[in-house]
């Protein structure tokens, strides 16, 4: 195993054993769910935005350590970002997990862009992306809740 795959690892396993922003918020405008049926996970984001900017996002769920570690991680990321700007890092991410051999710039991910060896993992893609979907919703205040199938 190399450095960098250590490292992922522990981040990884940071985030899902002290999720960050982890808990329903008393007030949020937006919200959404999503669900991954080949594997359980389950995740709800609430998200406060104020003049086109997210001032808090926050999520419940429960699931992989993929799964979680990865919603923990957008919280940070997302967290005072635009509108814009937050659906541009989602679909980022969403790129880089599912292109082999990516190549785009990931200044704009920071330590998501270490999950993206998961692009090698088929069955844990989903995991995965499950909370870039579920955050997308949200933030268009939909109120289906988002399936990985």
């Amino acid at each position: 195993m190399n450095d960098l795959d250590d490292i992922y690892q522990e981040l990884i396993i940071d985030h899902n054993r002290r999720p960050r922003n982890f808990g329903e918020p008393a007030k949020s405008t937006n919200r959404a769910k999503g669900h991954n049926p080949l594997c359980g996970d389950e995740v709800e984001f609430f998200i406060d935005i104020n003049e086109n900017k997210i001032i808090n996002i926050q999520f419940i769920g429960i699931g992989c350590a993929i799964s979680k570690g990865s919603a923990s991680m957008f919280t940070e990321i997302l967290i005072n970002k635009t509108i814009k700007n937050a659906l541009q890092i989602t679909a980022t991410f969403k790129k880089m997990i599912t292109t082999h051999n990516f190549t785009e710039d990931l200044h704009e991910l920071d330590d998501l862009s270490l999950l993206s060896g998961i692009s090698s993992y088929p069955a844990r893609v989903k995991c995965a992306i499950l909370s870039s979907h579920t955050i997308e919703s949200a933030i268009k205040n939909e109120q289906n809740i988002i399936s990985t199938e």
